[in-house]
């Protein structure tokens, strides 16, 4: 029994061990990218707004006093610097003639020739991570911003934490798996035996058992021999053993795919954005409204945008799950009303039929997704819509989707070239939801390209 606990328990934890460990690097390494870039930017208008305010750009005590009280307000470090690299008034420096040349500082150096410049590196007064931007000021000399880097000096602490954590949840799943597997191994074993019978909460392992019983049943029946029991009873006991394993290895693959391959793919931008703006509004309360209006934005819209996307993988779940075609017929100009409201009334329409066979909520939820598309990744204007009694179409004006492209793009999250979508996001479920509502009416999907040269997506029923 300790063998097969822990060879099961290993079956299930070291794949998924292995998997979390990749997704959540990537995650980890895009999110410190993000939140660096939302720094930089923080930065750039930062150091605008410093140069408006008249920065003294000789060290008096006034003007150091005057410096550090921005440093107060800001938690920023500013340095103005002479073309020589020589210190001319620092915040955080009383004294700015002791401090060394600055000529062989990246951002120095790059600032001095003209060019603006950010840098991340440790710095060596504080042994903190530290963001630096050093732009020339028009007298000639450079204005050098810095703000601590904090995501560099707590994501070790903050990463090894949550992966112990998420290690622990796989290692204790694994465990009951493998324990539950293992009991009801050796209760079907006593049960043959005749000692006791345990419900199995595996209909495999319950109708296994039912067989092993009728094989016992009519053994006695023929009054065979005890041998030739033994051999049919140890044949489907070895074969119980086998679908039970497949059983694991099948729940363990959906598992793997659904939780990695869709939430973790689709997520991880959006999520990281949130928090790369969050954390910044949270570390400069003060900062400018208009700034701080710009990180709300970013933190509405992908809230938006993962709200959109889990509400498409629920629809595509309870599509793929549902059996039975639906007997109901749709309106068509209700539908095309309401496409009306919701896209303009620039789409072109051509009805030749009252009615489809076909739950209106399926045949709005069809039209919306390609006349979504037509909008989002067309260069032209002019979208038409065919819907016929059989046949649904809706026609672009381009770019026309690569042949290699078509048979994929009603995949789940599969996108096209970069060249047809890169100023939009979607949820990358919009196809596929067309797809298996097609596919419960029985019909056939295609993409051609058409005369106005763009693509033509045609629904046949």
């Amino acid at each position: 029994m300790k063998n097969s606990v822990m060879r099961t328990f290993l079956i299930i934890f070291l794949p998924a061990a292995l998997s979390l460990l990749i997704a959540l690097a990537f995650l980890y390494q895009k999110n410190s990218d993000n939140a660096e870039m939302q720094l930089q930017r923080l930065l750039t208008d930062q150091w605008v707004m410093i140069k408006d305010t008249g920065l003294p750009e000789s060290h008096t005590e006034e003007s150091h006093t005057a410096l550090r009280n921005i440093t107060n307000e800001t938690n920023l470090r500013i340095s103005v610097i002479s073309q020589e690299g020589r210190m001319l008034v620092d915040s955080a420096i009383v004294n700015p003639d002791i401090a060394e040349n600055h000529s062989s500082r990246e951002e120095v150096r790059s600032a001095i020739l003209g060019v603006p410049k950010i840098a991340v590196r440790k710095s060596r007064s504080t042994g903190e991570y530290m963001i630096y931007y050093a732009k020339a000021l028009p007298s000639g000399n450079i204005l050098r911003l810095a703000y601590p880097a904090t995501f560099y000096n707590n994501r070790h602490v903050m990463n090894i934490g949550i992966f112990v954590i998420l290690m622990g949840i796989v290692a204790a799943f694994a465990g009951f798996i493998a324990m539950r597997r293992a009991r009801e191994l050796v209760g079907f074993e006593r049960a043959i035996r005749g000692e006791e019978f345990i419900p199995f909460s595996d209909p495999i392992m319950d109708k296994a058992l039912l067989l092993v019983r009728r094989a016992e049943h009519q053994a006695i029946e023929a009054d065979r021999s005890r041998e030739l029991l033994q051999d049919k009873l140890n044949f489907l006991l070895s074969n119980m053993m086998i679908m039970t394993n497949l059983s694991a290895n099948a729940d363990y693959i959906n598992y793997k795919t659904d939780l990695v391959g869709n939430i973790s793919h689709e997520l991880k931008t959006p999520l990281a954005l949130v928090q790369g703006a969050s954390e910044t509004i949270l570390k400069d309360p003060s900062m400018p409204k208009e700034t701080m209006e710009r990180f709300l934005n970013t933190i509405h819209r992908n809230s938006i945008r993962m709200s959109e996307l889990i509400s498409d993988m629920l629809e595509l779940h309870r599509l793929e799950n549902t059996a039975n075609t639906p007997n109901a017929t749709a309106d068509v100009q209700e539908i095309v009303a309401e496409l009306k409201d919701l896209y303009g009334h620039e789409l072109i329409f051509e009805v030749k039929t009252d009615t489809v066979r076909m739950e209106a909520a399926h045949l709005l939820s069809i039209l919306s997704n390609l006349v979504s598309n037509a909008q989002k990744y067309s260069t032209g204007k002019r979208v038409e819509v065919l819907i016929d009694s059989a046949v649904i179409a809706v026609s672009d004006e381009g770019p026309v989707i690569a042949k290699s492209d078509r048979s994929r793009i009603f995949e789940r999250f599969y996108s096209v070239s970069d060249s047809r979508n890169r100023s939009h996001s979607g949820s990358g479920l919009g196809l596929a939801i067309v797809k298996h509502i097609v596919m419960l009416y029985h019909g056939h999907i295609s993409v051609t390209k058409n005369d106005m040269g763009g693509n033509t997506f045609k629904i046949e029923y």
